[in-house]
């Protein structure tokens, strides 16, 4: 995989967080009686962590203290024990970016699979979704990504 491309991909808490060990095979699996909700999931290592990582980024520090910003943190590491961190997290606030998530974890998907290879173009084609705003996200890439991406998001 393309290196520029991993960088992007790799899940918020291994980038933000400096986190050690590999994440979990996606689709997690976990018997029904070890779900719990994350309000039970706390953990204050993983807080301390989301809060000083936020807290040097000048940007970032100003919009949660005007709670312009939610930041949500689970650490899947291990399945059977999840993590959670948030800031402004009771905060109700629009999630526009929220389908871009699901792109980029079919693309993640998609490049370990081998169903997409990880090119420069590709990359590119990503990196111009995060930035946009526009609602047709997938018209980004060529036909033929597209269609791989939209078969994998439509098998989940």
């Amino acid at each position: 995989m393309a290196k520029r491309a991993r960088q992007l991909l790799i899940p918020l808490s291994f980038l933000l967080l400096g986190m050690a060990a590999e994440p979990p095979p996606i689709p997690l699996s976990v018997a029904d009686g070890f779900w719990r909700p994350l309000s039970e999931c706390g953990d204050p290592a993983l807080q301390w962590k989301l809060e000083h990582a936020v807290q040097k980024n000048r940007l970032w520090k100003s919009l949660t203290e005007q709670e312009k910003m939610a930041v949500g943190v689970i650490d899947l590491t291990d399945p059977h024990a999840p993590r959670f961190a948030e800031i402004n997290g009771g905060t109700m606030m629009y999630a526009a970016s929220l389908p871009k998530v699901g792109i980029l974890l079919a693309a993640q998907v998609c490049f370990e699979d081998g169903s997409l290879k990880a090119t420069e173009p590709i990359y590119d084609d990503l990196v111009a979704m995060i930035r946009s705003g526009r609602r047709d996200l997938l018209e980004f890439f060529g036909s033929s990504a597209s269609r791989t991406l939209t078969a994998r998001l439509s098998s989940w």
